[in-house]
Parts: C-alpha cells; structure tokens; sequence
C-alpha cells in the first residue's frame, strides 16, 4: 500500500442486514453520548457580549467590546469626580502605574474628550475614554469557583494592590476591591481603576462604597493601602465553602496589621 494511504478504516456494514442496522444505531448512541460529556467538558461561559453594542452600567458608565479592546467611557466626568471625591490625574496615574503589573488590567489610552451638546444653551461637558486592551470574563457567581481559584483570585489582588501601594510619590488606592472587579483571562486579575484615590482619601461622612463595612476606614475616616486589603478580606469571606484555613487568612487581612505585599507572600499560598 502507497504510503499515506488508508487501506480500511473498520468493517463495511452491509445496512439491509439486522445485525449492521443494529451495530450502527448503536455506534450513534455512542456518538451521542461522547458528545453529551463532552459539552459538560467545555469551560463554562459565564456572560455572552455583543460586540460594538454598548453595555449601560451605573453612574453614566458605558462599556463596548471592540474585539481586541473594550472602551470604557464616563459621560459628565467632572459629575463623576465630585460624586467619588477622585480626579482625572488620579485615575491616569492608576492606569499607568498598572501597565507593569500582571495582576492589573491594561490599557493603551486614558483621555478625557470634550463633549459639545446639541443647542447653544447646553453647557459643553468632559467624557472619561478608557481603552482597555487586557479583556476578561468576570466569575459572577461564587458558586463557581473553586478553593484553588479563590486562592488564585485573592493572590491576584494583593500582588495588584501592592503595586499600586507601591506607587511614587503617592499611594494609589484601588478603593473597590470586590469580586465582579475580578477578570479571568484565564488568570485572574484586578480591573476597574476609575474609583483609584491617592492615598489617604478623607471619606465624606455620608459616602459609601459597596461592601464596605464598619471596618473599612480608619478612626479619622481615611481610605488608606490598610483599606485595600481589608476589602481583600471582605471578598475572601464571600466565597462558599471558605476552609478554616481561608477564614484565618481573611481575619488576617481584616485586622489591617499586614501590606499587600506581605500577604501575597503569606505562607496561605503554598
């Protein structure tokens, strides 16, 4: 036989015979039940998104995925910053500090546009423009995910936090660590850099940010890099099934008496 050539590849079923007819039905139901596992094989997809059909997210937040980025954008930034109590420079300097860290999301621009309204009696405003060129899919359920990926996501936000505390001449606090700011891609990372504060941040009395508790700020109600890692902790706490050996960690994290960069090494990880 030439090489490269198939002699035979099975037996040849003669179909008007009982015994072929019955081998193939159950060759198909064999077929059939490969793919059945198969399916509950494939990764699970958490979120489907439409490409270039903007996401509406709260506060005047618009998101859409262009394929090989996605395009954050802030109508009425200047509404935005004295809402959150931050600034344009501070979320730059976020977003560029964060292009050398692997455990922080990317970007290839951060701009502010001027935005001329229809009508001559409608003041012009800024709009914040984010193009992020790191995407993600977000764990939106804890349900799904595992003690290892739990590990995994924590560690991803101390490394990310610790970089961003490690920032000149000001700490930068990410100041909403929680887990739909968390991406997979398929390693974890921290994302969401617009509620970026240098630190400290004096909180406003009346101001709150999801899942922050009694414990997030300090006796003088600063948001400081001791902060950060508390809502690490907060975020560790929320996952099902926490082992003693996370809830430990988490009253670690929550007792503000280690760095992010300390506890990403902590000995929890090996």
């Amino acid at each position: 036989m030439p090489h490269g050539q198939v002699e035979r590849v099975g037996r040849i079923l003669n179909v008007s015979k009982p015994s072929d007819r019955i081998w193939l039905c159950q060759a198909l139901v064999n077929i059939v039940k490969y793919l059945t596992w198969a399916v509950t094989q494939a990764p699970r997809l958490t979120e489907r998104v439409i490409l270039y059909q903007p996401i509406e997210r709260p506060n005047a937040t618009r998101i859409t995925l262009t394929g090989n980025a996605a395009v954050k954008e802030i109508s009425n930034s200047d509404a935005f910053y004295s809402r959150f109590g931050n600034s344009f420079e501070a979320i730059k300097a976020a977003h560029v500090h964060a292009q050398s860290c692997g455990a922080l999301v990317h970007h290839s621009s951060v701009e502010e546009v001027r935005v001329r309204k229809r009508g001559y009696d409608q003041p012009s405003t800024n709009k914040l423009r984010v193009r992020m060129t790191r995407l993600g899919y977000p764990q939106t359920s804890v349900s799904l995910t595992s003690e290892q990926d739990t590990k995994m996501a924590i560690k991803a936000c101390l490394t990310a936090c610790a970089h961003m505390h490690a920032a000149m001449p000001l700490p930068i606090c990410h100041c909403d660590v929680r887990l739909a700011n968390v991406l997979w891609d398929p390693q974890p990372f921290l994302a969401d850099l617009e509620l970026a504060h240098f630190s400290p941040w004096q909180v406003p009395l009346d101001f709150s940010l999801q899942d922050w508790d009694e414990g997030t700020l300090d006796e003088k109600r600063q948001y400081t890099p001791e902060s950060d890692v508390y809502q690490i902790g907060v975020m560790l706490l929320k996952f099902l099934e926490v082992s003693a050996a996370s809830r430990a960690f988490a009253d670690k994290l929550k007792s503000k008496s280690i760095s992010a960069a300390d506890a990403a090494e902590d000995t929890f990880f090996l």
